[in-house]
């Protein structure tokens, strides 16, 4: 019975008999990249810059004597921007200080590419799991449009939340905008699913008699004055908000005087307390049963997201 052995064979640019340029990197780990000029120059001007490009042909063959070019980062930061030039399969696992590394490096030799690809990386790995972090990157190499979804993620951390390093890379007026952002945000929240004790007042949303027929055609949460229900809140005239509506909405105002929760969020935390309400009132025949009740519940929690976006905006300002 054989034995089959597999053996890795190393990139291209680790072998020294491929290339015409060697990229050095600094110690304690000096490493020389072997690399084609027309590959390089491809990526980055600024290499391109750096020397005229060999005539056709040139680049499939390597000298004995190739040009070094010392560079300043370290040898894993190349690794990773010479595997993206030679197409090698993205590591599965890069850290935010590898992210930092590499969009640093990007702005330095001009590198779309690179940017583009960390930006993914930020958007797929980085915006929920550490929205701080994203954040300030973001900021830092003005990725505006990460920056508001990384934002926007912040909203489920905590009032206290720890401070990261990557915050240290934007100015301090930025850092306060997110302050204020957060703040902003949650104060809407609040206005927008606020009843007040005791009165037939009702929320901003629930203000004129288009916002009536929207949410009514998604929720059936009204109901003409002429038929029995169980007392609610008025709006204009002719209706009456279904009680277990306000129950929920009260519930999950209190749940976030301290923490806001986007719309993914809105359903488990409304749902319990508007279930017990809707069961309190089920005699009068307005939600029948619980698959309804969900229903409608994920369609309110949409709908209430889009308020939010309504008054609710963060700008930035990445001029350092």
């Amino acid at each position: 019975m054989s034995e089959s052995t597999s053996t890795t064979t190393p990139p291209l640019y680790l072998n020294p008999t491929t290339g015409d340029l060697i990229i050095r990197t600094p110690n304690p780990d000096s490493t020389d990249f072997h690399v084609h000029r027309c590959i390089i120059a491809n990526l980055s001007p600024v290499f391109a810059d750096m020397f005229s490009l060999p005539a056709p042909g040139a680049c499939d063959t390597a000298g004995p004597d190739k040009p070094v070019v010392d560079v300043q980062e370290p040898a894993a930061v190349w690794t990773h921007i010479l595997s993206f030039c030679h197409f090698a399969p993205r590591p599965s696992s890069l850290t935010i200080d590898d992210v930092h590394a590499l969009l640093e490096a990007a702005r330095k030799y001009q590198m779309p590419g690179v940017t583009d690809w960390m930006r993914r990386t930020l958007a797929d790995e980085f915006v929920d799991k550490q929205p701080l972090s994203a954040f300030g990157l973001a900021c830092a190499y003005k990725l505006d449009d990460l920056a508001r979804r990384a934002a926007r993620a912040s909203l489920l951390l905590p009032a206290n939340f720890a401070f990261v390093k990557e915050l240290d890379l934007i100015p301090t007026r930025q850092y306060h905008r997110l302050l204020e952002y957060r703040r902003r945000c949650l104060s809407a929240a609040r206005t927008i699913l606020s009843w007040e004790s005791g009165s037939w007042r009702s929320p901003s949303w629930l203000s004129d008699m288009s916002d009536i027929g929207r949410y009514n055609r998604a929720l059936h949460v009204l109901r003409s004055l002429n038929k029995p229900s169980k007392l609610g809140p008025h709006v204009g005239r002719e209706y009456q908000v279904n009680d277990a509506w306000r129950v929920g909405m009260e519930a999950l105002c209190k749940s976030m005087e301290t923490q806001l929760r986007p719309s993914s969020t809105f359903c488990p935390l409304l749902l319990e307390p508007l279930v017990q309400a809707c069961v309190s009132t089920s005699s009068y025949g307005e939600l029948e049963d619980i698959q309804t009740i969900v229903s409608r519940a994920h369609k309110f929690a949409l709908l209430l997201d889009d308020e939010l976006k309504r008054v609710v905006e963060l700008e930035l300002d990445n001029d350092k």
